[in-house]
């Protein structure tokens, strides 16, 4: 089981994925956050295999927040999935930590894809990105 630290400031947006994946058997939402202090307060309190990050949030946010989880070394993988489809941001993202990006209209199955590729401890980047 994938447990998913998810972390969207849209409330509408994290039912939406929260009810998504308990169509799965293999990840859950058991956490979820609505700021960047929000995210290290629930990796402070919890275990997760996998951060979902949504890279505009209150607070701290992008590059900053995924450093700020970084400085952790047991802090779990994290995934990008954010509106932003602009490759300069994808690269700032993954050079500051995250292991993987993907945009908010991706599929269903490749956002599955990348929770599974990432959450096992490899790197996902949306083909769309056009940074292979």
């Amino acid at each position: 089981m994938i447990r998913i630290l998810l972390a969207d400031d849209h409330r509408l947006v994290r039912k939406v994925l929260k009810d998504l994946f308990s169509l799965f058997d293999d990840i859950a939402v058991t956490g979820e956050a609505a700021t960047g202090d929000e995210v290290l307060q629930r990796l402070a309190d919890d275990k997760f295999d996998l951060v979902l990050l949504d890279v505009t949030m209150p607070g701290i946010s992008g590059a900053e927040l995924i450093s700020r989880i970084r400085e952790d070394v047991s802090s779990p993988p994290i995934l990008v999935l954010t509106m932003h489809n602009e490759p300069q941001i994808a690269r700032r993202k993954m050079a500051a930590g995250a292991n993987g990006f993907l945009t908010k209209d991706c599929t269903i199955g490749v956002l599955q894809e990348a929770i599974h590729k990432v959450a096992s401890g490899g790197r996902y980047m949306q083909d769309a990105m056009g940074l292979g």
